[in-house]
């Protein structure tokens, strides 16, 4: 679901529910729940971009740049390391 939500960025949450409910014929309580599912999936999404716009300013020095990969970089492996049962 993760990756379908991802393509249809320009479509609500209510949208991409009914897309995928027509395809995987949900139930109306699977609708609701998927629902929040793709909410909390989109506020993961916009608080990682709010975190990177907190270290990386438009206008930034070389080494603030490189501060910034190196935070990105330590965020990244961080996530990556993680143990999602979801996932597996």
């Amino acid at each position: 679901m993760a990756k379908r939500l991802a393509e249809m960025a320009d479509k609500s949450s209510a949208e991409v529910v009914e897309e995928l409910a027509s395809i995987y014929q949900w139930t109306p309580e699977e609708r609701r729940s998927k629902t929040n599912v793709v909410r909390g999936m989109r506020a993961a999404q916009w608080e990682l971009c709010i975190r990177i716009r907190q270290h990386l300013p438009f206008s930034c020095s070389p080494q603030k740049k490189e501060e910034f990969l190196s935070w990105l970089d330590s965020a990244v492996e961080e996530v990556e390391g993680r143990d999602f049962d979801e996932f597996v």
